[in-house]
C-alpha cells in the first residue's frame, strides 16, 4: 500500500511538472483567437534585431495550421519554429512560413524569430482548416489529391512550379514534399530569380529506395537542372521534413539544407526515427554534399530552429 501511495505521488509530481511546463510556454505566447464563424485571421507582428515572439492557438484532431507571411521582405530572416512539435502527426517549418497537421486536440505553440540585424514590421495570415489543407509533404491520404501551384514574387511572375517539375522529372514519378522556391547558391542568371527544389520517387522505386533531388536554376530561356548526390549514408527510410537555407561555410553563398526523418531499418532500434540534415553547397559547377557539417548536426535536430542553433555550435 505505502509503494502504491508513492508510485500515486510521483505520478502526480511528474504530472504537474509537465502541466507546468506546458502552462508557463503557453503564458509567455499571445493567444490566437477567430471571429465567430471564421477560420483565419491575420496578424501584424514587430520585432526588434534578433527578436523573437510566440503564439499558441487550440486546434481539434487531425486539423491543418498554416501561417504564412504577407510581406515582400526576405522570409528567409523570419524562420517560424513550432515549439511542441511531438503533438503534431506532420509539420514544416521555415523562413516565412509554417504548416502543421495536428496529431492531437488542444494547444499548438510556434514562434518567429527577426534572424535580421534591422527590426521588422510585417503581417503574418493564420489559418486553420481541414486535414487536406496541410501544406507540408505528402502522406498517404494526400498523395492522391495533391495540387501544388505556387507563385514566386521575386520576379513578380506566376510560375506553375507543379507544371514545371513535371518537365525536369520522370513520367509518373510522385513529388514526395512542397516543391520549395529560394536564393542559395549562384541564383540563376535571370532577374536573380529564386532556384526551384524539387523532391520526387520514380515510378516504379521501392519505398526504401532514397528519394531524389533536383535543384532548377534559370538561365536567359530555359531552367537548368542539377540532380543532387546521395550523402555517403543512406538509410532504409528517408523522407524530408523541411527546406532552408543557411550559410555554414562563411562564403558569400547560403547553402541548401534539407532536414529528413529515417529510419535505418535494422537491429532492435531499426524502427525508431531519427533526423538527418543534408548540406549541399554549390562548386561553381555542380551540388556536393557537405558529409562533415552534416554528421556534426545532432540526430536530434528535428526543426530548422534546432539545427540553426547546432550550426552555431559547429560553424566557427
Amino acid at each position: 500500500m505505502k509503494n502504491m501511495k508513492k508510485t500515486l505521488v510521483m505520478f502526480g509530481l511528474i504530472t504537474g511538472f509537465i502541466l507546468a511546463v506546458n502552462l508557463s510556454a503557453t503564458a509567455q505566447a499571445e493567444r490566437i483567437s477567430f471571429a465567430k464563424g471564421k477560420s483565419e485571421k491575420t496578424i501584424s507582428v514587430s520585432l526588434p534585431p534578433k527578436g523573437t515572439k510566440k503564439f499558441v492557438l487550440s486546434v481539434g484532431l487531425k486539423q491543418a495550421i498554416n501561417v504564412n507571411l504577407l510581406t515582400n521582405q526576405n522570409v528567409l530572416e523570419l524562420p517560424f519554429s513550432l515549439l511542441n512539435a511531438g503533438r503534431a502527426d506532420h509539420f514544416e517549418d521555415y523562413g516565412g512560413g509554417l504548416t502543421v497537421l495536428t496529431g492531437r486536440k488542444g494547444d499548438y505553440t510556434f514562434s518567429v524569430l527577426n534572424n535580421s540585424k534591422k527590426s521588422r514590421t510585417f503581417k503574418m495570415k493564420v489559418r486553420v482548416g481541414v486535414a487536406g489543407e496541410y501544406e507540408g509533404g505528402v502522406t498517404e491520404t494526400k498523395a492522391k489529391t495533391e495540387s501544388l501551384t505556387e507563385s514566386s514574387d521575386s520576379t513578380n511572375t506566376k510560375t506553375d512550379l507543379k507544371a514545371l517539375a513535371r518537365k525536369y522529372i520522370p513520367n509518373g514519378a510522385e513529388i514526395i514534399h512542397k516543391i520549395v522556391q529560394g536564393k542559395f547558391a549562384p541564383a540563376g542568371v535571370k532577374s536573380n530569380a529564386d532556384n526551384v527544389i524539387i523532391m520526387y520517387r520514380a515510378k516504379d522505386s521501392s519505398p526504401t529506395d532514397p528519394y531524389e533531388i533536383v535543384v532548377l536554376r534559370q538561365s536567359e530561356n530555359m531552367w537548368d537542372d542539377y540532380p543532387l548526390p546521395q550523402p555517403d549514408t543512406t538509410w532504409s527510410i528517408m523522407k524530408p521534413v523541411s527546406v532552408f537555407f543557411e550559410n555554414v561555410d562563411r562564403d558569400s553563398e547560403k547553402e541548401l539544407l534539407i532536414l529528413e526523418e529515417a529510419e535505418s531499418g535494422a537491429g532492435p532500434t531499426g524502427a525508431v526515427p531519427f533526423y538527418r540534415t543534408r548540406v549541399y553547397d554549390w562548386t561553381g559547377s555542380e551540388f556536393k554534399h557537405l558529409e562533415d557539417i552534416s554528421d556534426k548536426i545532432s540526430a536530434d535536430a528535428d526543426t530548422a530552429d534546432k539545427v540553426r542553433k547546432e550550426l552555431k555550435r559547429i560553424v566557427k
